[in-house]
């Protein structure tokens, strides 16, 4: 994925990165979810932990910028 390229010489830029951030906005309910979980979590211990929600705000991550990507590569 590392596209964006202006001239010969320039280092190819890996669009993936910019955006996924821009597309965090788009999931900000399972940013919260997985906030919500953490300070649960915090003074639990061991054995607890935030996985299925943080696998649930990656997913809704890679689902907004996976067909983006692919505008960017050649």
């Amino acid at each position: 994925m590392y596209i964006k390229i202006q001239s010969d010489e320039e280092e190819p830029v890996c669009m993936k990165p910019t955006l996924e951030k821009q597309c965090e906005a788009h999931c900000v309910d399972f940013q919260a979810k997985l906030d919500a979980c953490a300070e649960r979590i915090e003074g639990k211990g061991e054995g607890y932990d935030c996985r299925g929600q943080a696998h649930d705000l990656f997913r809704c991550i890679d689902h907004c910028a996976s067909p983006q990507v692919f505008n960017y590569i050649k």
